[in-house]
């Protein structure tokens, strides 16, 4: 049936064939038997099994349902720290890419090697913290580097077409999760949605349990807000009508707001309205021009936009409304800068090698150096909310400095792309960029978001 459409009607049509089997999936089984069908239905519409195998697996990075977890949780149970890895449609893939990519040479970067050399640490730091957790650890962070390389391998120019075509399906998708779960007021019930095994009412604000925050498929509403920053971008790409870009933008800003990430705004403001006019300032007063040229349209649209802000100007109050309560000691930011403070007291412990993956919650569980736990439980919400301290007190000094060179290298590569004018290149740009601002208060190291930082790091070194 496929074969009789136009290439472009297909690969959309397989698209829409793989988001309505995700929606309307009844179990794990046929979730997960949903991204080899996606290889099948990729193959039938462009013919390219490289190709196929590489949007399947970029579909899968984006997905938090797992298997298994609780096979490899972490212990003691007792501090409930979650699961140092599980199996996840990546996991299924990756053994089939890996056979497609034996006789295929990479066209080496200083990225590269950065990246080799951080993980070659982290296993030697393994040798002086060895044991369970730390083991689960090492898999997890051994399938996303493999991950970054396998994408480093696969992407090339020629995919470009199809990876924006992708990458807005992927934020149509999470957009219209978002907001159906907004007009709910809780979950839908998909098996999409990871937030259900561990809060089956959703997740609300602290300081204000009135505020449902929206999480699309993802397992926390802030997972959400970093993935519509990470992508907003690449809205820029929508070379489709006008007035139904604008559409899809005010919907995906509408999601943005709704996840109620106070500092995901903030970064949306500063990387998206500030850093992008850094561009040549040709360019830039252009740019203004054009937003600003006052038009029929013009009119329409700023009007429509002021009645949304109108309507949406209670829900954004009663967050702001809520920062007094957050910058108290055991507010949200209060709690973000005690679990800093207990990061900083395990660097200065262990400089050197760290405390080991996946054992620095553990390690100021039994011995906290603030008061963190006085009223409340141990648990995984209290993981350290700075993934560069996280990588610093689990890896010690060295790793940071690995890890911190290898994002440098990717960026000098991405900074050439303003000269070629390359579209997607640019939005993967600006989406590494917020991932790494917002990575600033987020514990990212040890979750899915990782490999969203290798695939936008691998598009930009194509």
């Amino acid at each position: 049936m496929l074969e009789k459409l136009a290439p472009p009607i297909r690969f959309l049509a397989s698209l829409l064939i793989f988001f309505t089997l995700i929606i309307l999936t009844p179990n794990k089984i046929i979730y997960f038997s949903a991204y080899p069908a996606a290889v099948l239905l990729f193959y039938l519409s462009v013919q390219d099994l490289r190709r196929s195998l590489l949007l399947a697996m970029i579909l899968a990075v984006f997905s938090d349902v797992y298997l298994g977890a609780g096979l490899f949780r972490l212990e003691p149970a007792g501090f409930n720290m979650g699961s140092g890895w599980w199996i996840s449609p990546v996991t299924i893939l990756m053994p089939v890419m890996l056979l497609f990519s034996l006789k295929v040479k990479l066209k080496k970067n200083p990225a590269d090697i950065f990246l080799l050399l951080f993980f070659v640490w982290s296993a030697l730091t393994f040798t002086f913290n060895t044991d369970q957790n730390s083991f689960y650890g090492m898999i997890a962070l051994s399938e996303s580097v493999l991950l970054y390389f396998l994408f480093r391998l696969y992407l090339k120019k020629e995919d470009q077409p199809f990876l924006t075509a992708l990458f807005l399906a992927i934020l149509l998708f999470q957009t219209f999760i978002g907001l159906w779960q907004f007009y709910l007021g809780r979950p839908i019930g998909l098996i999409a949605e990871s937030i259900i095994a561990d809060n089956p009412a959703g997740i609300t604000t602290s300081e204000n349990i009135r505020l449902f925050r929206i999480s699309g498929t993802f397992g926390h509403p802030n997972v959400l807000a970093a993935f519509l920053l990470v992508l907003y971008p690449f809205l820029d790409l929508f070379k489709s009508i006008k007035s139904w870009a604008n559409t899809f933008r005010s919907m995906v800003i509408l999601a943005f707001i709704f996840t109620f990430s106070r500092l995901a705004w903030v970064v949306l403001l500063i990387v998206h309205l500030i850093f992008s006019y850094s561009l040549p300032y040709s360019i830039a007063i252009d740019r203004f021009r054009k937003k600003f040229h006052l038009n029929r349209k013009a009119v329409i649209y700023l009007s429509t936009v002021l009645i949304i802000i109108y309507l949406l100007f209670p829900y954004i109050l009663l967050r702001f409304k809520t920062i007094p309560a957050s910058l108290d000691e055991f507010g949200s930011l209060g709690t973000r800068v005690k679990l800093d403070q207990e990061a900083i007291a395990l660097i200065k412990k262990n400089p050197l090698v760290g405390t080991g993956l996946n054992k620095s919650l553990e390690s100021y569980i039994r011995q906290p150096s603030t008061n963190i736990f006085e009223n409340n439980p141990p648990g995984i919400f209290y993981k350290i909310h700075n993934t560069f301290l996280e990588i610093t007190a689990e890896t010690g000094i060295p790793g940071l400095l690995l890890f911190v060179l290898f994002l440098v290298s990717v960026i000098r590569s991405g900074s050439a792309i303003f000269s070629a004018k390359a579209a997607l290149p640019t939005a993967a740009y600006y989406g590494l960029l917020s991932l790494i601002i917002i990575s600033y208060v987020n514990p990212f190291f040890h979750t899915s978001v990782l490999k969203w930082l290798f695939l936008l790091s691998s598009i930009l070194l194509i």
